[in-house]
């Protein structure tokens, strides 16, 4: 178990603060609420760009994490630059979560919160881009590695076919389109872990997959450390402790957290503005209430209060 570290003062916590700047009017007192809560709970939130990148850099979660969830067994593992290299300076340069090889093999594992519009394209370029570095010039042969690119999703995909029931665990690669044949030039292997899928409770968990997107979606929201059988996930569960971590690195997980939150409370509000914007535009050409709640989602009583307001304003 790792050796638990003084968790940070108010003190430090307003020293973290002065250093954000935010776009959204929030007052002190509801910055600081918002770190008390984050440090007031055991773990960290795996699903935040700083906990991801620093839980698997601890080399055991990482070897742990790929074996469970991809179908090879690995037994060690050399991290690489996030960095992908590239090959001219007009190429576009990608930073990535974590990077890594095991023998020949090499993995990308990258956590994506948001469903972001070019995401399939970005994820086959970073896959594409690896494949096509391991090839240099004077090499006699095409001789190719296994490249495998696992994205941890925190949202539902929009898939063209069907999901079956209790599938979360997703594997692209190239076929035959008649016979199902696999190409055996196919040297790329996708994955798509679809948190939200994986809807079962701790206990009910059967294979380590479902018990790591548990974690990852769950972890942070426990108020006290987990008991029981923890089915071999001890030692993941400790790595991912608020207390094991330094003074500085629960500075830089607070700020990581806090920025990231009021960007999602900033974005939500535009958002919000946005669609009752939207509402006040279709209410002054009358059309019916319940005709605008079916269009913006908004409840029909909200729907008569902006109503209201536009008559107060006339």
């Amino acid at each position: 178990m790792q050796q638990k570290k003084q968790l940070l003062k108010i003190k430090d916590i307003d020293s973290v603060l002065k250093d954000i700047t935010l776009s959204a009017n929030i007052s002190e007192s509801e910055k600081r609420q918002y770190v008390e809560k984050i440090l007031a709970g055991p773990f960290l939130d795996l699903r935040s760009d700083w906990a991801f990148k620093y839980f698997f850099s601890i080399k055991e979660n990482l070897i742990k994490f790929i074996n469970d969830v991809l179908p090879v067994s690995i037994t060690d593992l050399e991290y690489l630059p996030n960095e992908i290299p590239v090959r001219s300076e007009k190429d576009k340069r990608s930073v990535l979560d974590v990077r890594c090889k095991s023998g020949s093999d090499q993995f990308l594992v990258e956590m994506q919160r948001l469903e972001e519009s070019d995401m399939d394209d970005r994820i086959l370029y970073y896959g594409s881009t690896i494949l096509h570095n391991q090839v240099k010039r004077g090499d006699e042969k095409y001789l190719l590695q296994p490249v495998y690119v696992l994205c941890v999703a925190d949202y539902d995909i929009n898939h063209s076919e069907p999901v079956p029931d209790g599938k979360f665990l997703f594997h692209y690669h190239n076929l035959e389109h008649e016979i199902q044949e696999p190409f055996d030039g196919d040297k790329i292997h996708y994955f798509f872990l679809e948190l939200p899928r994986m809807k079962k409770i701790w206990q009910r968990t059967e294979t380590n997959a479902e018990r790591w997107s548990y974690l990852i979606e769950n972890l942070s929201t426990f108020v006290r450390p987990l008991t029981g059988d923890l089915f071999g996930f001890d030692s993941v569960v400790d790595n991912a402790r608020i207390d094991t971590l330094s003074g500085e690195e629960q500075k830089e997980y607070v700020q990581d957290m806090v920025t990231k939150h009021y960007i999602r409370v900033t974005s939500e509000a535009a958002f919000n503005r946005g669609i009752e914007s939207v509402a006040k535009k279709m209410l002054l050409k009358s059309i019916p209430v319940e005709t605008i709640a079916e269009c913006t989602d908004l409840e029909p009583e909200e729907i008569l209060k902006i109503k209201a307001s536009l008559e107060n304003q006339s």
